[in-house]
């Protein structure tokens, strides 16, 4: 286990004054109740794009200059680390922050950001569009489907870990495109502050690895499979395994570097063709990249920036004898992308970009 590497950290107090007293009356100005980030709507492009363009110049404005710079090369640059940590963004003040809101598992019950953390939202769309364009994975659900912003909270009888993964990986994922970044933005720590996001970048995860594992995960592909439908409870017993997405190898044969681990609370790893060798070094490389990985705690305006294609992520467990309330951990996530151009239509045509998704409409 590491804790968080110092030189991915950057704190924007100790970096500027731009972040003064008057920030929050020079927020308010910026963005007054008839301001379009409180009103515009996920599905009409018109406001979506000016909300995130009016976060964007504001976040230009009041970010360090070196930090702006840090965020608009971070994306192309071969030197820059897996992911950043940007620590004491002001947000909302711990008095003004409302209760934690409770959602299901099938994210019908999704909070309104624009009413609840505006100024949190404000960051989250603005550094989203510094690094590239907002996007919502085409899997989403039809009651998620166009949030641009999701809350991330813990869900009914969640305690344990959240294996190593990457989120809507492309080679389990057939269609649409995988988010090269994932951002986390806090908005309310655990009550002991213990909850920490997991993650290892993938070069070095194979470094750590037995060579005789990496040579059977190259070899035969893994499947992943569920012993529960998403968005089951507990005590609504097992059903028969099913198969989640497509099969791939764990270590890519021609892809130098790439790791795809998709751990799934549930979820349970089988391979067609390697048996029970292959789920073993699978397992194997789960445990070590989760072991070896840094640990993140993110409290009230900490931002975690991942390249979602360098690195797997997981988090630690949660206190069982916490009970989920009002004070429970809160955070909001977004994903960006800057391969729009890749995207092709069913007919290998090019794909239609459309906001405020960003997502590749297949015809």
């Amino acid at each position: 286990m590491r804790h968080l590497d110092k030189s991915n950290e950057y704190d924007v107090q100790a970096h500027t004054s731009k972040l003064s007293t008057s920030f929050y009356e020079e927020w308010n100005s910026a963005f007054p109740p008839s301001s379009i980030l409180h009103s515009y709507d996920e599905s009409d492009p018109q406001t979506a794009i000016q909300a995130i363009s009016e976060s964007f110049v504001f976040c230009t404005k009041h970010l360090p200059t070196d930090l702006v710079s840090k965020l608009l090369s971070f994306p192309y640059d071969p030197s820059a680390p897996s992911y950043l940590v940007i620590r004491n963004l002001p947000i909302e003040s711990l008095n003004n922050v409302p209760p934690t809101p409770f959602r299901n598992h099938l994210f019908e019950n999704e909070p309104n950001h624009k009413e609840l953390v505006p100024i949190a939202l404000t960051w989250i769309l603005g550094i989203s569009r510094l690094l590239g364009h907002l996007t919502c994975p085409p899997s989403f659900n039809k009651a998620i489907k166009e949030r641009l912003i999701r809350s991330v909270t813990q869900f009914p009888h969640e305690h344990g870990i959240l294996p190593m993964h990457r989120d809507y990986a492309r080679k389990v994922q057939a269609g649409g495109i995988e988010p090269e970044f994932l951002i986390l933005f806090g908005i309310r720590s655990d009550e002991e502050s213990s909850v920490a996001t997991v993650i290892t970048d993938n070069e070095e995860l194979i470094q750590l690895l037995d060579q005789d594992d990496i040579e059977i995960l190259q070899k035969f592909k893994i499947q992943m499979s569920m012993t529960r439908k998403p968005g089951a409870a507990e005590n609504d017993g097992e059903v028969e395994n099913f198969p989640i997405g497509n099969s791939f190898y764990a270590i890519d044969p021609i892809e130098k570097g790439m790791v795809t681990l998709y751990g799934l609370p549930n979820g349970v790893p089988t391979s067609p063709d390697g048996g029970e060798a292959a789920v073993a070094a699978y397992k194997r490389v789960e445990a070590i990249a989760f072991e070896h990985g840094d640990r993140v705690v993110l409290g009230p305006g900490d931002m975690l920036i991942l390249n979602n294609a360098r690195a797997v992520h997981g988090r630690t467990s949660y206190d069982s004898n916490i009970p989920i309330g009002d004070k429970s951990r809160w955070m909001i996530k977004s994903y960006v992308t800057n391969a729009m151009w890749k995207g092709t239509g069913t007919d290998g045509s090019g794909g239609r970009v459309e906001y405020p998704s960003l997502s590749i409409f297949r015809k």
